[in-house]
């Protein structure tokens, strides 16, 4: 049964968004499938003409993510091995060449005019406002609205958002949901070092940044802490959640909240969720993209 609900599946992707799983996959669109399956399924349904240029900036977006990852240099270089990493790309985006096997795909992009380098910059600027240390939630914010809601601005816009109140609660959306997978993956965050979280709220719960002195996080402590994040994110469902009129082509853009969403009914089996998303998840963003109604509580 499940082979053929699978077979059925495939062949409704062929059908209505032009793609094919077992067919090869550029560079680009690999690279977001193999560091953000999310990321991935979602963008199988912008439209073909488009798909491309944003799996190229959703892969430039995940590698400069990757600098936030603490090195097992970091209790004495700290944060410096990340932003001398952001440098390098902040030099490309000025103009320098930089040998990176991603680097061509951005290049034509900043030529093609899909993008500005300015909007690609401020990205990079925010995450080394990271790296070097959030102070509260205000400034967490404000981090989160130039890097996750910036992308999903930028990726709006090539599918021609172009209302100032739809781009601001797409953005609002892609902080919820970025609070969302921080919950679901508090553990590892608290791992690769806290500093995906204000300084208030590692000092309220004394975790270092360093994973071996964090032995006090019980489970009670990190249900408290998931608990404040998920209450966070539904705030911010609930601000960006009155979007209307978006076109058949824009929906995938809503997609990202519906799968957050499903994680929030889930939680008492997060630690067993697979990384990968499974069928139903597939199913339901189908479902979702044919019939409209991804905000539908």
């Amino acid at each position: 049964m499940k082979c053929c609900l699978s077979s059925i599946y495939i062949r409704l992707c062929k059908l209505i968004m032009n793609y094919d799983e077992n067919s090869s996959l550029s560079f680009c669109a690999q690279y977001v499938k193999n560091h953000s399956y999310d990321h991935f399924l979602c963008n199988i349904y912008v439209p073909i003409k488009y798909r491309e240029s944003i799996f190229r900036l959703l892969a430039f977006y995940l590698e400069l993510s990757r600098c936030l990852k603490i090195s097992s240099s970091w209790s004495i270089a700290g944060p410096m091995a990340g932003l001398i990493r952001l440098q390098w790309w902040r030099e490309f985006i000025e103009g320098k060449d930089r040998p990176h096997e991603l680097a061509p795909f951005i290049k034509e992009e900043l030529d093609r005019g899909t993008v500005r380098n300015d909007l690609l910059l401020s990205i990079i600027e925010a995450f080394e406002e990271e790296l070097e240390g959030i102070a509260d939630w205000h400034q967490w914010h404000s981090i989160m609205t130039r890097t996750r809601g910036q992308i999903h601005t930028i990726i709006a816009s090539i599918l021609k958002v172009e209302n100032t109140r739809q781009l601001e609660a797409l953005s609002t959306l892609a902080i919820a949901c970025e609070l969302v997978f921080r919950a679901r993956y508090l553990h590892q965050c608290i791992q690769n070092g806290g500093r995906f979280f204000p300084k208030s709220f590692a000092s309220r719960y004394l975790f270092q940044k360093s994973n071996e002195f964090n032995d006090h996080l019980n489970d009670k402590i990190f249900k408290e802490m998931r608990n404040i994040l998920i209450q966070k994110a539904f705030i911010y469902f609930n601000s960006g959640s009155k979007i209307c009129n978006l076109k058949q082509s824009q929906i995938s853009l809503l997609l990202p909240s519906l799968l957050a969403k499903r994680d929030l009914k889930r939680i008492k089996y997060w630690t067993n969720l697979p990384v990968q998303r499974g069928f139903g998840d597939q199913i339901a963003l189908l479902i979702a993209f044919m019939k409209h109604k991804i905000l539908a509580h």
